[in-house]
């Protein structure tokens, strides 16, 4: 009996070593006065005052880095992650080709003057005003975001989420960031799937259908 749970016990550990390896491996850390990220050393980081901030960030007194590298212009004693904004949007396994499984947040980070995504700086964004809305739009004071990118025109004061890549202001209606040329946004809405309409035209996935 005892043998047999020795055994048990045996494979066990073995069937649990990759998985403790592959945490390790893909994070953050200090030995002999360096630090590490996947197993390689992070050159001119200083391990004194580094921290691991979660989610493939980290930083020192002098930089920011994520996935091991440096953001360039990111000032360290303003930045932080923002957990409202992150906890479901982690990397797999903290890789930069993961992906982001939370498609309601894909990616937005917000520190206490900048924004970013997907570990980009967005010009021009607000921190202070940032608001995540869902599938990838987010907004500020000043503009709207799709996936980071700045969507020209849209009307921050009135734009709303539809659902299934859709959203519209008081002036446009939109399909994954892009206008829908001569959408009524008045009656513009979603009716199932990638099907919306207005008082005039069907559309689908933002194409007008003849």
């Amino acid at each position: 009996m005892i043998n047999r749970l020795s055994k048990l016990f045996a494979i066990i550990l073995l069937m649990s070593v990759p998985s403790l390896m592959l945490a390790q491996y893909y994070s953050y850390s200090k030995r002999n006065g360096q630090v590490y990220y996947d197993g390689k050393v992070i050159h001119g980081a200083d391990s004194h005052s580094f921290r691991d901030l979660g989610y493939g960030y980290g930083k020192d007194r002098n930089h920011v880095y994520r996935y091991g590298t440096i953001l360039e212009y990111v000032d360290p004693s303003s930045f932080k992650v923002d957990r409202r904004f992150s906890s479901d949007n982690r990397p797999s396994h903290g890789r930069p080709d993961g992906g982001y499984h939370n498609c309601e947040r894909p990616g937005y980070y917000v520190s206490t003057f900048d924004v970013f995504y997907n570990g980009e700086k967005i010009p021009g964004a607000s921190g202070s005003s940032f608001v995540i809305l869902k599938e990838g739009y987010a907004k500020d004071a000043f503009n709207v975001y799709w996936m980071g990118k700045k969507i020209s025109g849209a009307s921050t004061s009135s734009f709303v989420c539809l659902g299934n890549g859709y959203a519209k202001d008081a002036f446009n209606a939109y399909w994954e960031g892009r206008k829908i040329n001569g959408a009524s946004t008045s009656s513009f809405k979603v009716t199932r799937g990638f099907y919306a309409e207005d008082a005039f035209d069907v559309y689908f996935k933002g194409e007008k259908l003849k």
